[in-house]
């Protein structure tokens, strides 16, 4: 279960990023000349491309996407972080709640 767990955490955190990412770089974007290239400099971004899009951008362009990739990046981690601590505490309850007294014996095999 952990390692099914870890996985599907993985990848609903990694999605929830990419989106909320997505949804800033749009937004940030919106009625500019780069409004069309949201999509690709959202996946360059959340991917961890922003030097590399930055490389390859104009110099002038560099600080306002400098300046968008971390909004977007930041946006898209508070996201994670606050799905990732109402899990945690949803486990938290459920673990304390789950655990009985008899679990708790001093003679008691721990193992897996």
């Amino acid at each position: 279960m952990r390692e099914a767990g870890t996985t599907a955490g993985i990848a609903v955190l990694g999605t929830l990023l990419q989106h909320q990412v997505t949804i800033q770089v749009k937004s940030a974007l919106a009625g500019s000349f780069i409004s069309g290239a949201a999509k690709p400099i959202a996946n360059a971004i959340s991917a961890g491309g922003t030097p590399t899009l930055l490389a390859k951008q104009q110099p002038g362009l560099r600080p306002g996407l400098l300046h968008v990739a971390r909004e977007g990046y930041a946006s898209g981690l508070r996201s994670v972080f606050l799905v990732a601590s109402i899990v945690a505490a949803v486990g938290c309850v459920t673990a304390i709640a789950l655990v009985r007294r008899r679990h708790m014996r001093e003679d008691a095999v721990g193992g897996h």
